[in-house]
């Protein structure tokens, strides 16, 4: 290669005569594979004929204190009486041995990047495509209503592409910093991999150094993929889009005064409250009592499920809360309607007038209709977001520390009627409400 490279002329297949522009010539890495290995052959060769200088003697033991070659004489002498010697054979066995276990560390490592590189990829582009369903979603509805909503649609996608920037550019970000710290890996994996292949000779020279690098090398710290005011974003822009597929001629008035996504403070009902429910004074939270309490008789008590209302009632705009609940037995979170039965058996269906999702078991569910199945989660849940979209019909269950959409009711018919909290409470369960 580098005498082609020099050559003053043209040169010619010998074969075809056909002209070759430097610029198509590569190198054969296979050959040059071929030849570094006969040099080390070769190297290899010579490195078998050395002998001690001191005593002459074939160099077929090795000192792991002074980590150098040494002859049967030097062995028996007093520098080294003390030392731990070995034949070569046995101390390059272990040396390769050595670096083939932090050889397996670092490729496991180097996996595990690449995995998270994988799911950062993937979520990602889901993100992505599902922010363009709904930019197409938004460019649909503003066409019918164009004449008043045009500032509005420039408006929406503008945050739109935002947030699609945002995304994009935190993507670029961490495949950066994964980059950087692949070809880190990558680096002392050749080292590695190029030391495992010397002859004794080569391998047990400077191993220290080798290992130096592995023992010192930084641990991957694995980045945030997406912030989690991103996220939330991200889950506005979604919630908000839902307002113009399905409450088409609420838009304008909902354009107008934004409807902003409001947090709700929410308190428990103790009007509502089956007897068994303990809530707290602040009406925060709620355990399950072993016996019903002695409460006065109210029309809108819960008398044989348990459950309970929120004081608070939703019949317009946005707002969510979010609710602790632990990892002990059953509860179920969501909204029901005013109007919701009270007495006896009360069904988990939204044609009962309750949305909930809940925890039974080892897995979290969507209450009714039946058929839906259980949630595909391989984390704990601690914290829910519970977010309503009276005016888009949409009720959604997030993951409040991870910004993860577990489940959200579309194009529910809210019927106009007020909604309030619902809550469900089971074993030993906890839930808490936040501030």
């Amino acid at each position: 290669m580098k005498c082609w490279k020099e050559s003053p002329t043209e040169l010619a297949c010998p074969q075809c005569k056909h002209i070759i522009a430097q610029e198509d010539v590569s190198q054969n890495q296979q050959l040059d594979n071929v030849v570094r290995l006969l040099k080390q052959l070769r190297y290899w060769a010579e490195q078998e004929t050395k002998s001690c200088q001191q005593h002459h003697e074939n160099l077929e033991l090795f000192c792991k204190n002074d980590q150098d070659f040494v002859c049967s004489l030097c062995h028996g002498s007093e520098e080294h009486q003390a030392h731990t010697v070995i034949p070569v054979e046995t101390a390059a066995l272990e040396f390769k041995n050595l670096f083939l276990s932090c050889l397996n560390v670092l490729k496991k490592e180097r996996d595990e990047i690449l995995k998270l590189q994988s799911n950062m990829d993937y979520e990602c582009q889901t993100l992505l495509e599902q922010l363009e369903r709904n930019k197409e979603t938004v460019k649909t509805n503003f066409e019918e209503l164009h004449q008043f909503l045009e500032e509005q649609e420039d408006f929406l996608l503008t945050r739109m592409e935002e947030v699609e920037d945002n995304i994009a550019q935190k993507r670029e970000e961490h495949i950066d910093q994964i980059a950087r710290e692949l070809c880190s890996l990558e680096t002392i994996i050749w080292e590695m991999q190029e030391k495992c292949q010397q002859p004794i000779n080569e391998l047990l020279q400077d191993t220290g150094s080798t290992l130096t690098k592995f023992l010192t090398k930084d641990i991957f710290d694995s980045p945030v993929m997406f912030p989690l005011a991103l996220r939330w974003e991200f889950w506005d822009l979604c919630d908000l889009s839902a307002i113009l597929k399905n409450a088409m001629r609420q838009f304008k008035d909902a354009m107008d005064s934004g409807y902003p996504l409001c947090k709700a403070q929410v308190t428990l009902d103790p009007d509502t409250a089956h007897p068994k429910l303990i809530l707290s004074e602040n009406r925060k939270s709620m355990i399950l009592g072993n016996w019903p309490r002695l409460r006065s008789h109210c029309s809108k008590r819960f008398d044989q499920c348990l459950f309970v209302l929120g004081k608070e009632k939703f019949k317009t705009g946005r707002c969510y809360w979010e609710v602790t609940v632990g990892n002990e037995d059953g509860w179920g979170l969501g909204v029901a309607r005013a109007s919701v039965k009270r007495k006896g058996i009360v069904s988990l269906d939204p044609a009962e007038g309750i949305w909930a999702m809940a925890k039974w078991g080892d897995h979290c569910t969507v209450l009714h209709p039946s058929h839906l199945p259980a949630l595909p989660m391989n984390w704990d849940l601690q914290r829910i977001r519970v977010s309503l979209n009276y005016i888009g019909g949409r009720l959604s269950f997030f993951d409040a520390d991870r910004g993860i959409l577990l489940f959200a009711f579309s194009e529910a018919s809210f019927s106009g009627e007020p909604l309030h909290p619902f809550f469900w409470l089971q074993g030993k369960a906890q839930l808490i409400l936040c501030y």
